[in-house]
């Protein structure tokens, strides 16, 4: 487990499926990740079975430490042992925006990542809309490396796609 202030970072655990497909399956959030269709139980099942064995794959469940609530998920992904390099994401319960609690994710993620795994980048797409994500990214360092025109397609337009990375050097635990 990794902790911080406020949240603590535990594996992800079947037990935590159905509050996860809630989640994704909410129309703000699935927004918020560029994710279109619905996800049902049996596609959720499949997609747990898939990650908990990839090893180019990290998962984390999202608690917080005041009352060992689970609020979200994060992880890495796409895992380069060769370049040192993985793709982030993270969702939490929409209930918990703007409390804090994504910043200190990241921040716990980002160091196991550099620190625990010695990767050496961190990258992610974000929609060029999700502005509050992107405050996020910034403070904690990422760069936007290039725009992914048009590269989304949601709600009847096509969307830019910001790609932003973080390199190790760059990372301070502040």
């Amino acid at each position: 487990m990794l902790s911080g202030n406020k949240i603590r970072l535990r594996p992800f655990e079947k037990s935590d499926l159905e509050k996860c497909k809630q989640w994704i399956n909410d129309p703000e959030i699935a927004t918020a990740v560029k994710r279109v269709l619905p996800v049902s139980m049996y596609e959720h099942v499949n997609w747990y079975e898939k990650i908990i064995v990839d090893k180019a794959r990290v998962t984390f469940a999202l608690e917080t430490i005041e009352n060992n609530q689970y609020i979200g998920n994060l992880g890495i992904e796409h895992i380069d042992w060769i370049s040192r390099k993985a793709r982030f994401w993270i969702y939490l319960d929409k209930a918990q925006w703007a409390k804090g609690y994504g910043t200190e994710a990241v921040a716990l993620l980002l160091n196991y990542s550099f620190n625990s795994l010695n990767l050496n980048k961190i990258y992610l797409d974000v929609g060029s809309f999700n502005n509050r994500a992107i405050k996020v990214y910034e403070t904690m360092g990422f760069a936007t490396e290039g725009i992914l025109r048009e590269d989304f397609y949601m709600n009847g337009s096509y969307v830019d796609v910001l790609r932003m990375a973080i390199l190790k050097r760059d990372f301070s635990t502040q």
